[in-house]
């Protein structure tokens, strides 16, 4: 022991220190809200032996096998690419085979008309009639309309199309903690240290299978499962994630503009207007600047005519965009400010997916797992879950290189 006659002082902070610390017993935990997809799903509940849900836009089902299966019909197309004018009367278009003979075609940029004599590959050989002969150039558009029969005709030529068979698979998703006994007798700052290390493990656990549900992928081919590794050498089961299931990307060459945002309905396909039409609660997820972008739009159009020129606020906060059809919700989703995804944001309809869970295994707590041996605990939260997108992403689109 040191002996002196100076004035006592008080000590730097140190391990060996003889006054208490002054700690405050609240830790403020940094997570952003990252859980803005699974926040949409219904919560649920078993009434009676049925389930039952509450407000939500993306539904909840139980599965149960780990490969959950729906269907969707994508009407046959109604319209043509030409790409080659081969000659008079012959075009090769891009795709044949939404039309057989003698299916009739209309070119709106000319206003001629013909019916179909043939199809060879993709090719047709087309049979004029109108006042003005029928004609088409490489990237014309052909309207397909009925086919037109003769007087006594026989044997009627069928076009149809089965329904499409869309599937998904669950991954199992396991969060554990872990505390000696020791640890967990001893007094910490924050009360029980082993529910503090749950709490934060959940967190940590959501975030991370939100973007799970965003961005994964299932198994390659058609299989359920993945195979490989050294160490973790056992199949595995993956979903495949929303931002996996859009059907197309919308590039706007770093020029993102209200008139362009306006214009994104046209590049839906016409065959999704019942799952993207005007009433459709459309949703889209993006970062920071981009939503920093949509809302300039706002407040440059913004004017105060308050009397002696003083506001109680400056600026305009907007959360609801129209586009020429639909309203779009823009939420900020701290996914989207990662190197990679700044510039880009994800269009779907909520009321087309559904969260899958194998049956019994929904993420919930699974306690007290240790070896009977073991001088301490141990606790997860575990479930196996997976994405449905019931219209086979038809009314999901990525938005890339915005700005």
């Amino acid at each position: 022991m040191a002996i002196t006659s100076a004035f006592y002082t008080t000590p730097a902070s140190s391990t060996t220190q003889n006054i208490p610390r002054s700690v405050e017993d609240k830790v403020r935990d940094m997570f952003p809200e990252s859980a803005k997809l699974m926040a949409l799903v219904a919560v649920g509940s078993v009434n009676a032996g049925r389930w039952a849900e509450q407000a939500g836009r993306i539904s909840k089902k139980s599965v149960d096998q780990m490969r959950f299966e729906c269907y969707s019909y994508t009407p046959l197309a109604v319209e043509l690419s030409v790409t080659v004018a081969v000659g008079a009367a012959q075009y090769t278009v891009a795709d044949a085979t939404n039309i057989v003979a003698p299916y009739c075609v209309f070119n709106p940029r000319n206003g001629t008309t013909a019916r179909v004599d043939s199809i060879s590959t993709s090719d047709l050989l087309t049979t004029s009639f109108g006042t003005t002969t029928f004609s088409a150039v490489a990237g014309d558009t052909l309207i397909v309309m009925a086919p037109c029969y003769g007087e006594a005709s026989q044997d009627p030529i069928a076009l149809y199309k089965n329904e499409d068979n869309l599937y998904n698979t669950t991954g199992i998703h396991r969060f554990p903690v872990k505390i000696s006994g020791s640890a967990r007798a001893t007094v910490s700052y924050f009360g029980d240290y082993f529910k503090r290390m749950k709490e934060v493990d959940f967190k940590n656990g959501k975030r991370k299978t939100e973007r799970t549900l965003l961005f994964s992928n299932r198994a390659s081919g058609s299989a359920n499962t993945t195979s490989g590794g050294s160490v973790y050498s056992t199949a595995f089961g993956t979903t495949r994630g929303l931002w996996n299931w859009a059907a197309g990307a919308l590039p706007f060459g770093g020029v993102f503009t209200p008139e362009k945002f306006r214009d994104i309905p046209s590049y839906y396909a016409d065959n999704t207007a019942n799952i993207v039409g005007d009433q459709s609660p459309m949703i889209m997820f993006c970062g920071n600047k981009t939503s920093g972008v949509m809302q300039n739009w706002v407040n440059l159009i913004s004017r105060t005519d308050k009397p002696g020129g003083e506001v109680d606020v400056f600026g305009l906060k907007c959360k609801q965009f129209m586009t020429s059809t639909f309203s779009v919700n823009v939420m900020v989703h701290d996914a989207f400010n990662a190197t990679g995804l700044k510039n880009k944001a994800l269009l779907f309809n909520p009321e087309e997916l559904f969260y899958a869970f194998l049956k019994g295994r929904d993420l919930k707590p699974n306690n007290n797992i240790q070896v009977p041996s073991l001088d301490g605990y141990m606790d997860e939260i575990m479930g196996e879950i997976g994405l449905g997108v019931r219209c086979g992403g038809q009314s999901v689109l990525q938005l890339t290189d915005l700005w």
